[in-house]
């Protein structure tokens, strides 16, 4: 039985190597391995879900072995007789589009831009191979392109508009508006999300309308009501507002052109101007009335007075004096060392080392002579020492071929020199009267001055001449002009300061009227070199006033509309 039984295992190994060996002759001389190691890879990334690496591991395989692949989707319930690369590179591809409609939401347009190019990974390893792309690819593909470039666009336009409601900017949050219903390809869930934040907004300047209303500022008033117009939120309530406020406007600037207080006036009829978007000449011709030039008026002599409004201010540059001073300076003597020429002297470092070699030469000779008579007991230490000397002479003559043994120097004396050749001074002198609006009278004056130094040609001092005095002179007569108009630029500047510190004075008094009567005139008249003072004051003027900034351009006459 035994025997019986050893025969047969025998025979049983015998069929199992020799089924073996024709299979592996039938997968081909290259494939000279075990099976399972080859097809391990695909089969590590197929179980694991890795599709993308699965269809680049099943490329790699030989033909015969992608045959023999088909095991694995036996035990996924694939048929068989499927194509082993289609269900592969299905898979793949399924992959990626579920990715990027798991992606495609608020805030994932990074994560669709990044997972894009996969797709383009799998058509571009089928052309490569030769193998059949998924169907309709390219189509697919550019369809999740637009859908990642609408993404990226419905991203940023969400952010910026909730950054603009954030900052309650409104008119920026309606141009993000705007730009974010033009997008095709808009999310449901976006428009939901605008429309809460819209929702939102619009209670909040509800609110503030109430507010406003019982605090019964109408300018305040027709801002929300805008506000709430850029959003898209009106309601008639917010119509109702917006009728009252200008009724009130209306009333209040008849009240105040009534009682004199025109500033004011101004104002609310501009801020009316601004809302209905209608021209009214009352605005200009208040606009003209109520300016108030700050900049001094140039004037020839003062016979020109009488022609030049009370309000306005004077300057009258008076007769321009020259002075011409001759500075002497013969006088002044200077001392000091100069170079007087140079000498070939010789080089103390050299001769020291000439002298120190040539002692050690002798001290040479002087132990080779002793070390010849000297017994073998001190002849060592003779050796030792005229070694010393021999390097130390070496040394000292390669010094003596690398220094040049003359030296070039300098000769320096102490010269005594004298200037030769005035400087000439040239001074322009310009007084200068400035007449304010109560007649009082400031003097001041422009001065310019200049020198004229001798000129030098060839070591000989020139005297200043004539005629470049007189060029001089009419250079500084151009300049008093442009000087005269700076003094005028400042005086105005000054005149603007001094107006905004005392308006901000009455208004920390509580007399915000009067700031602003007192305020807004001289805004008009300001001159654009003094912008910056200008847009601070009216900063003041729009915050005291209520009526926004838009209404105090319109008031200056430096409004964006017509």
């Amino acid at each position: 039985m035994a025997q019986w039984f050893s025969k047969y295992l025998l025979l049983f190994s015998c069929l199992v190597v020799l089924c073996y060996t024709t299979g592996l002759t039938a997968l081909g001389e290259d494939e000279q391995e075990n099976p399972l190691v080859v097809i391990e890879p695909f089969a590590v990334a197929w179980n694991q879900g890795k599709w993308e690496e699965s269809l680049l591991r099943f490329l790699e395989l030989s033909t015969e072995m992608q045959t023999a692949s088909a095991h694995y989707f036996d035990l996924a319930g694939i048929s068989k007789s499927s194509d082993v690369f289609e269900v592969v590179r299905n898979r793949s591809w399924r992959h990626i589009r579920d990715l990027l409609g798991a992606v495609d939401k608020q805030g994932g347009a990074q994560e669709m831009a990044d997972l894009l190019p996969r797709l383009h990974r799998i058509q571009l390893v089928c052309t490569v191979t030769g193998m059949k792309p998924p169907p309709n690819s390219f189509q697919i593909i550019e369809k999740w392109r637009q859908r990642s470039h609408s993404r990226f666009k419905s991203d940023a336009c969400f952010h910026n508009l909730k950054e603009a409601l954030l900052q309650h900017d409104e008119k920026w949050a309606a141009e993000e508006l705007a730009s974010l219903r033009q997008i095709r390809l808009l999310d449901v869930r976006v428009q939901c999300e605008t429309e809460v934040l819209l929702e939102e907004s619009q209670e909040r300047l509800q609110s503030e309308l109430l507010g406003a209303r019982q605090r019964v500022n109408p300018g305040s008033v027709l801002e929300i009501c805008k506000r709430l117009e850029w959003l898209g939120k009106s309601s008639k309530m917010s119509h109702d507002m917006a009728h009252w406020a200008r009724d009130e406007l209306r009333r209040l600037a008849s009240e105040n052109m009534s009682s004199n207080r025109e500033g004011q006036a101004l104002l609310q009829l501009a801020k009316l101007i601004e809302e209905d978007g209608n021209i009214n000449d009352v605005v200009g011709s208040l606009r003209e009335k109520l300016s108030l030039t700050l900049r001094p008026r140039i004037v020839a002599s003062e016979t020109d007075l009488d022609e030049i409004p009370n309000e306005i201010h004077v300057l009258i540059p008076g007769a321009i004096e020259i002075e011409r001073a001759v500075m002497d300076q013969n006088q002044k003597v200077t001392r000091r060392f100069e170079p007087v020429g140079r000498k070939w002297i010789r080089s103390p470092d050299h001769l020291a080392d000439s002298k120190i070699w040539l002692d050690s030469l002798e001290e040479i000779l002087l132990l080779k002579n002793r070390w010849l008579d000297t017994p073998v007991s001190e002849s060592q230490a003779i050796i030792e020492r005229l070694n010393f000397h021999v390097q130390s002479a070496q040394r000292l003559a390669r010094r003596l071929a690398a220094n040049p043994a003359r030296r070039s120097r300098s000769i320096w004396e102490l010269q005594s020199r004298e200037v030769h050749g005035d400087v000439v001074r040239v001074k322009i002198y310009c007084p200068v009267a400035l007449i304010d609006d109560v007649g009082r009278e400031v003097w001041t004056a422009i001065e310019c001055t200049e020198f004229l130094q001798p000129s030098q040609y060839k070591r000989v001092t020139l005297p200043v001449r004539i005629s470049d005095c007189e060029k001089l002179e009419q250079q500084l007569r151009a300049r008093i002009g442009l000087e005269i108009e700076k003094l005028a630029d400042r005086w105005a500047r000054g005149r603007l300061d001094e107006t905004i510190s005392k308006a901000r004075i009455l208004a920390q008094q509580g007399n915000r009227g009067a700031a602003m009567e007192l305020l807004l005139p001289a805004l008009i008249g300001a001159e654009d070199s003094d912008s910056d003072l200008r847009d601070i004051a009216a900063a003041d003027l729009a915050r005291w006033s209520g009526l926004g900034e838009r209404a105090i351009r319109a008031a200056l006459g430096r409004s964006e509309t017509p």
